[in-house]
């Protein structure tokens, strides 16, 4: 942040130093380069603007109006400004734009390189297929051999890069550094979010329900630390793209929903695994037989699996893992149906098999069950990000 207070700047170091208020040279600055752009109004070509919605081609048509300024002046990349307000969508803009170029420079017929063939010599009349490849491949070469000027940024790093410029002008040191105190940023925004649930039953909810699924697992429920720990997230352009795309709906009402189909799909995976450990233990236990009517007794696997707890709700992934290689290895084991008499007990074998396949069909369905819960640990977090995202705003206006 520049202080009015303390920046000045001075004149030619062959004459007294003057300084100038800050105001006053802005002013002037704003001044030049607003009769600069008067005078350059009268050669430059007339503004372009695209308006459409998303996924309508943008990008495609600012991909093509470069390439076409590109291959009028081939040195043309070093003059050329293109400012995006990401990253993320400076890498997408700049691997477009090489991408077609390689295309074109290599002759290539697929149907993406194509489109912009033939939409160039639309545009301009007094090309041809093989001018277009010629001029394209030199341009290729110089935009990879001057890397440095081929000049995609986005609004702030622009910004920067003028600034940077007139570091001397601006008394500012040349190797200046602009960093953000995140963790002051996140301790205020749990503060306020923390406010914010005496206003907000609902979000008051969220977490009660939070915690209580963390008490019924023994499991930590306090939230503040995981939550402090994940809110750098909210600065990130990943989250900046999802914060956009769930504004666009009700965003209380799609985590509600959300939730509810997630809470839905674990609790008929828990209950179903309850049902089929139950079934299995009273379909063995309706045949009457001990460990000792059993090959290894005690030690035998059938033994083993009947004695297994069906309430499932508390356990982790890998415990119910666990849980189901106990029946799984009982599948095509006919030792394990071995009585004391060394007899294969086919009548057991023929009354468990299809409760060992409803075991088979669960340990197919467990990494959907590994993701529901995944989700629905951070589902609970997730919200509270988007909260503290939304009370952003207000601290960096009250900041």
């Amino acid at each position: 942040t520049l202080s009015k207070k303390s920046y000045f700047t001075k004149c030619k170091q062959d004459e007294p130093f003057v300084y100038f208020p800050f105001e006053i040279v802005t002013d002037i600055f704003a001044n030049s380069l607003f009769t600069f752009y008067l005078h350059s109004m009268k050669s430059v070509a007339p503004l372009k603007i695209l308006k459409a919605s998303a996924g309508s081609g943008k990008t495609f048509s600012l991909t093509l109006h470069y390439l076409t300024l590109l291959l009028s002046n081939e040195n043309s990349y070093k003059e050329i400004l293109a400012v995006t307000f990401t990253n993320k969508a400076t890498a997408e803009m700049k691997e477009r734009i090489l991408s077609v170029l390689h295309g074109l420079a290599t002759g290539d017929r697929s149907p993406k390189i194509e489109d912009f063939r033939k939409l160039l010599l639309e545009q301009q009349p007094d090309w041809n297929p093989h001018l277009i490849q010629e001029k394209a491949y030199r341009v290729y070469r110089r935009i990879l051999h001057d890397y440095s000027h081929f000049t995609i940024s986005t609004i702030d790093g622009f910004s920067q890069k003028v600034i940077r410029a007139f570091t001397y002008e601006l008394n500012l040191d040349a190797a200046y550094k602009i960093e953000m105190n995140v963790n002051k940023v996140k301790n205020d925004l749990t503060v306020m979010l923390n406010q914010l649930l005496d206003e907000r039953p609902d979000l008051l909810d969220w977490i009660i329900a939070y915690a209580e699924k963390k008490i019924a697992k023994n499991e930590n429920w306090n939230y503040r630390q995981q939550l402090m720990s994940l809110a750098s997230l909210i600065f990130s352009e990943n989250f900046q793209e999802f914060d956009g795309y769930i504004n666009s709906a009700n965003p209380k009402e799609v985590f509600n929903l959300l939730n509810q189909e997630v809470e839905q799909k674990i609790n008929s995976f828990t209950e179903a695994l309850s049902m089929t450990i139950e079934a299995f233990s009273e379909t063995f236990k309706n045949f009457n037989i001990s460990e000792n009517d059993l090959k290894g007794k005690s030690r035998n696997k059938i033994i083993s699996a009947s004695k297994t707890n069906k309430k499932t709700e508390k356990l982790s992934a890998s415990e119910i893992a666990k849980v189901l290689e106990k029946y799984l290895q009982l599948i095509d084991n006919e030792d394990a149906f071995t009585d004391s008499d060394k007899n294969i007990r086919y009548d057991l074998i023929a009354a468990l098999s299809p409760i060992l396949a409803s075991f088979q069909k669960l340990h197919d369905n467990l990494s959907a069950y590994i993701a529901y819960q995944a989700v629905q640990n951070n589902l609970y977090y997730l919200r509270l990000l988007k909260e503290m995202s939304d009370l952003l705003t207000q601290w960096r206006r009250d900041n």
